[in-house]
Formats: C-alpha cells, sequence, structure tokens
C-alpha cells in the first residue's frame, strides 16, 4: 500500500530528471491508548475546519456520513500560501489512514502502521513548510506545543547542479 514509497531509495534519487521525495507518518506507541475515529456528521463543523477538503471528501468516499471513522486519518499541507501553490502531495495508502485494529498498542511484536507521503514540488529550490497533522476524535492540534501535528521544511533541489556523490 506504500506505492513508489515501498521501496528504497524512497523517491530520493532522481526519476527522469526528478525527485520526488516521500517522508513516513506514524504516532507515538501510547500504551494502551485507543483513539476514536472522527464523527462522520460533523465533518463540516468548526472543529474540522483545519482539514482539507480533499480529505473531507476521501473519508465521506470510504466510510460514509454517519457513525465514527474506522482509521485516524493524516493530513498535510504547506503552511503558507506559497508553499501550497508550489506543492503536491501524494498519499499511500490513497485514503490516508491508520486502521483502527492497531490501537490500542499492547506491546509485543508491534509494527507502527505508516502513511507515507510523496512530494513533487513546482519550484526547485524553494524552502518548504509543510504541516502534517493526525485527525481522530477529540484530537487537539495545537502549535506552539507540536500537539496532534508536525511541522518540517522540505527542500528539493536540482539535481543536474548536485555535485556526483551527493
Amino acid at each position: 500500500t506504500l506505492g513508489p514509497c515501498e521501496a528504497s531509495p524512497f523517491g530520493y534519487m532522481p526519476v527522469n530528471g526528478n525527485i520526488e521525495p516521500c517522508l513516513f507518518l506514524k504516532l507515538n506507541k501510547i500504551y494502551g491508548w485507543k483513539p476514536y475515529g472522527v464523527d462522520l456528521t460533523d465533518l463540516d463543523s468548526p472543529t474540522y475546519a483545519d482539514m482539507t477538503d480533499e480529505l473531507k471528501t476521501k473519508i465521506r468516499e470510504t466510510e460514509g456520513t454517519t457513525g465514527n471513522a474506522t482509521n485516524v486519518y493524516m493530513d498535510c499541507k504547506g503552511r503558507y500560501d506559497a508553499d501550497r501553490e508550489a506543492l503536491t502531495l501524494t498519499y499511500f495508502p490513497e485514503n490516508q489512514g491508520l486502521p483502527m485494529k492497531y490501537f490500542p498498542f499492547a506491546g509485543g511484536n508491534y509494527q507502527s502502521p505508516l502513511v507515507a507521503v510523496k512530494i513533487s514540488s513546482t519550484t526547485i529550490g524553494q524552502l518548504l513548510h509543510i504541516e502534517c497533522r493526525a485527525w481522530f476524535h477529540d484530537v487537539k492540534h495545537v502549535t506552539k506545543d507540536k500537539e496532534g501535528l508536525i511541522q518540517f521544511e522540505v527542500q528539493i533541489k536540482d539535481s543536474s547542479a548536485m555535485p556526483k556523490g551527493e
């Protein structure tokens, strides 16, 4: 389900002159924590105002419109307008979800579920500011404390201008 992000070099080497790196998102293991899915009847409320419309559409198409979602969803976007204009994000699996069956973490031989994000940019060399949020019932997103989200920067350079060996 990780598509082109499932094998090395994970998009970090140029293909047809393009570098499209994959980043992997997962939740920290919290023993005994069991999230509940987002309320499907409430997706248009202010609670989910920061969720992208693309994710809302995917949730409605795969989960329906009643009850609670069966996944924890990961959603990324550029932090600023210039970042949003320059970015194209592709998710694997396409539904952007971590199935609830992986929660709660109870120890043992456990592989954390992942969502891969392939990053493509129309602007080579631009520092891209990206924020990814986890979505589940009663999640709190606090930018100052990085609660419920992660922020990072990515810069994709022109592969032809790179010295050999880099």
